[in-house]
C-alpha cells in the first residue's frame, strides 16, 4: 500500500472516535504478523523480482558513457584524468596563443610560432611544462591563490627532472621545444616572485640562445624576441638585475627618420629642457610609436611583427642601458615611469606581474622630483606620471600619491579632459583606457577629501 497521509478528526476531548482508532490501528499494523511463505508474500516478492530484472534489462541497454576527449590521443607519456582534464582546458582557452601582449588590434601577432602541439607526442618535458602552466595560471587566475597549489609543484618537478635529462641530450640545444619549455619557467617563476628560480632559469635561456647564434638569431626571430625582451624587462624590474639579452651599444640619432615619422597633434608634451638629452631622444621614438599605434588601430590596421620588434627592441635596451648614466633625478624618474609603460605592453592575461624593485624606486624618487618640477609646463607630465604608476606597480590608495594627484588637479576634471592630457604625453587608448579609467576614478574620489 502505498504510503499516505490520513487526518483522522478528534473530539472535544481530544481523542478520536472508535471507528478511527481502528483505523490508526491498521495503519500501524501494515507490515508486521506477516508470514513470509504466505500467499500474498510470495505474490508480491515475485512482483518485486520481475520489475527489478525489467530495470536491469533497461538499464544493460543504455550506451556507455563516452570516453574523454584526449583518452583516445596517446601522449608522449601517460597522464590521468585530472591531467587530461588540465590539458583539456588549455586547448580550450588556447592558452598557447593568448596574448602575452595586449597589442592584437594594432600589431600582427601570431604567436605561436611553431606547430608546437606535435611536442606533445615527443617530448615528455614539454608535456609536463603544459600541464605546470595551466594548473599554475589555475592557482593564479581562476582560484586567485597568492602561491601555486600542491599539483602545480608537482607539475613542476616533473618539468624540471623531465628538462634535465632532455638537456643531457646532444644538440639539446637545438630543440625549439627546449626552449619553449624555459621559457615558460622563467615567465611563470617571475610571475610567482621566485627570483631565484627565475635567476636560474634566466641563465639557462641565456646559454641556449648564445648555443643557436645570440642576438643574431634572435633577430631571424622577432616572435621569440618579443618573448625574450618580455621576459627580460620582467626580470630585470622585479629583482633590479642587470638584463641578460641587452644587444651591444650603439650609438644612434632618432628611430624614425623625417620621411617616416607619425604626424604629431600640436598639443604633444615636449621635454626640452626638462631631462637628459639621451633620454630626450628615447622619449620622442615612444611618443611617435604609440601615435602610430593608435593610429593604427584607429584605421583598422596592423603593424608588421618584425618592424615592431625593432622599434621595441631599441627603446627597451637604450632605457635599459641608461641607468646609472643619468645625473639627475627628473631624468632616472622619467626612465623609470618609460620602463613601467613598457611593461603594460607585455602583460600576462589575468595576472599583474610584481615589479618589486621598480615599485620601490618609484615610490622614493618621484616624491622628490615631483616637488622640485611641479610647474604649469609640465603639469601633463606629472600626471602622466601618476596615471602609469597607478596602472602598473603603485597602489592608488597611497596617500602620497592622492596628495600629488590633488595637487596636479587644482580643479575638478572629467575623464575625457584627462585622456586628452595622457595623450599628449604617450599613451595607447585599446590598452590603456580601461585600467586608467577605473583608477582615475578612484584617486578623484579620494581626493575630494583633500578640498
Amino acid at each position: 500500500m502505498s504510503a499516505t497521509f490520513e487526518f483522522v478528526p478528534a473530539g472535544r476531548s481530544g481523542r478520536p472516535k472508535p471507528a478511527d482508532r481502528a483505523r490508526i490501528r491498521s495503519r500501524c499494523m501494515q507490515g508486521r504478523n506477516k508470514r513470509e511463505d504466505s500467499r500474498r508474500s510470495l505474490r508480491e516478492a515475485r512482483r518485486f523480482d520481475a520489475s527489478s530484472a525489467n530495470y536491469s534489462s533497461s538499464a544493460s541497454r543504455m550506451p556507455p558513457p563516452p570516453p574523454r576527449d584526449l583518452a583516445l590521443v596517446q601522449l608522449v607519456a601517460n597522464v590521468g584524468p585530472p591531467s587530461q582534464d588540465t590539458l583539456f582546458k588549455i586547448f580550450t582557452c588556447n592558452v598557447l596563443n593568448q596574448a602575452m601582449s595586449p597589442l592584437e588590434p594594432c600589431v600582427d601577432y601570431n604567436y605561436v610560432e611553431t606547430a608546437c602541439f606535435h611536442w606533445l607526442f615527443e617530448d615528455v618535458a614539454f608535456l609536463h611544462a603544459l600541464l605546470f602552466i595551466g594548473s599554475m595560471m589555475d592557482d593564479l587566475v581562476s582560484h586567485k591563490q597568492p602561491q601555486p597549489g600542491r599539483k602545480t609543484y608537482a607539475h613542476l618537478r616533473q618539468t624540471i627532472a623531465a628538462l634535465n635529462t632532455a638537456l643531457c641530450a646532444k644538440d639539446a640545444h637545438l630543440k625549439d621545444s627546449t626552449l619553449y619549455v624555459v621559457i615558460a619557467l622563467t615567465s611563470l617563476a617571475v610571475a610567482s616572485r621566485d627570483l631565484r628560480a627565475a635567476a636560474a632559469h634566466m641563465d639557462g635561456l641565456r646559454k641556449i640562445v648564445q648555443l643557436r647564434g645570440g642576438l643574431e638569431y634572435l633577430a631571424q626571430r622577432p616572435k621569440l624576441h618579443f618573448k625574450l625582451d618580455r621576459i627580460d624587462l620582467a626580470w630585470t624590474l622585479s629583482s633590479g638585475e642587470k638584463p641578460r639579452f641587452l644587444p651591444r651599444s650603439t650609438s644612434r640619432g632618432p628611430l624614425f627618420m623625417t620621411a617616416e615619422r607619425v604626424p604629431m597633434p600640436r598639443t604633444v608634451q615636449s621635454i626640452d629642457g626638462l631631462v637628459d638629452a639621451r633620454l630626450g631622444i628615447v622619449y620622442e621614438d615612444l611618443q611617435r610609436l604609440t601615435f602610430g599605434l593608435n593610429e593604427s588601430a584607429q584605421k583598422h590596421e596592423r603593424w608588421n611583427v618584425g618592424a615592431f620588434q625593432n622599434v621595441i627592441t631599441c627603446i627597451q635596451s637604450q632605457l635599459l642601458r641608461l641607468e646609472d648614466n643619468l645625473k639627475d633625478s627628473p631624468s632616472e624618474c622619467l626612465r623609470l615611469a618609460m620602463l613601467a609603460f613598457l611593461t603594460t605592453l607585455f602583460k600576462i592575461p589575468g595576472r599583474n606581474t610584481p615589479y618589486t624593485y621598480l615599485a620601490k624606486r618609484l615610490r622614493s624618487l618621484y616624491p622628490t622630483v615631483f616637488e622640485g618640477t611641479l610647474s604649469n609646463g609640465a603639469s601633463s607630465l606629472h600626471f602622466w606620471f601618476i596615471m602609469v604608476g597607478t596602472i602598473t606597480v603603485v597602489d592608488p590608495d597611497e596617500e602620497w600619491l592622492v596628495q600629488m594627484f590633488t595637487a596636479v588637479h587644482a580643479s575638478p576634471l572629467s575623464w575625457e579632459e584627462a585622456k586628452k592630457r595622457l595623450l599628449s604625453v604617450m599613451w595607447i587608448e585599446c590598452i590603456h583606457d580601461a585600467p586608467a579609467k577605473r583608477m582615475f576614478e578612484q584617486l578623484t574620489a579620494r581626493a575630494q577629501k583633500y578640498h
